[in-house]
């Protein structure tokens, strides 16, 4: 298996990892009282949104030829990292 397709799996594992978060911070929302919702709310929001512009970034990866695929690892990466974050500081703040 050469190394593009061994870094796409270990990429779409830690998308799924992320995936799993943010859906337990979901049940969380649904959960609290109607004025943490709000807020709760605003968080997934933004969650998703990070999470699909991830995976559109995935996609591109996927389909790219060549060497391209590594110009496009590092901003994925950056941008995993950063949704990583985002999740943590949301649950964080949710605990």
């Amino acid at each position: 298996m050469e190394d593009k397709d061994l870094y796409r799996e270990k990429f779409e594992a830690k998308l799924r990892e992320i995936k799993a978060r943010i859906e337990l911070l979901e049940a969380k929302a649904a959960q609290v009282k109607a004025e943490s919702k709000l807020e709760y709310q605003r968080h997934l929001d933004a969650l998703h949104q990070q999470r699909d512009a991830l995976r559109s970034r995935l996609d591109e990866f996927k389909t790219s030829g060549g060497e391209a695929w590594k110009d496009i690892r590092a901003g994925m990466e950056k941008a995993a990292e950063d949704l990583k974050q985002a999740v943590d500081k949301a649950m964080d703040k949710f605990r």
